[in-house]
């Protein structure tokens, strides 16, 4: 059974860098993720992803930083004061 537009859907995810570091990961959070298709609620690669598996089907994909979240843009960073940001905010 496919994936459509406006089905709710629960994946588990991990997000890694390009040297292969995890930053992320439903598995660590012990819960499946869930979110709308085609509501953009997810980056673009994982809305196009999801679309084209069937239910059950497992698959690993390496995303385009236009399908991830964009090319890095240092106009975007934002510099702050050493200890401003609380140690136990992610």
């Amino acid at each position: 059974m496919k994936v459509n537009v406006w089905d709710r859907v629960k994946i588990h995810y991990t997000a890694r860098r390009q040297d292969g570091t995890e930053f992320d990961s439903s598995r660590t959070k012990m819960k499946p993720f869930e979110f709308t298709v085609g509501l953009q609620e997810v980056i673009p690669g994982i809305e196009r992803v999801v679309q084209e598996m069937e239910v059950g089907e497992r698959r690993k994909e390496v995303f385009k930083p236009e399908e991830a979240f964009g090319q890095r843009s240092d106009s975007l960073l934002l510099k702050v004061a050493s200890g401003t940001i609380p140690p136990d905010v992610s």
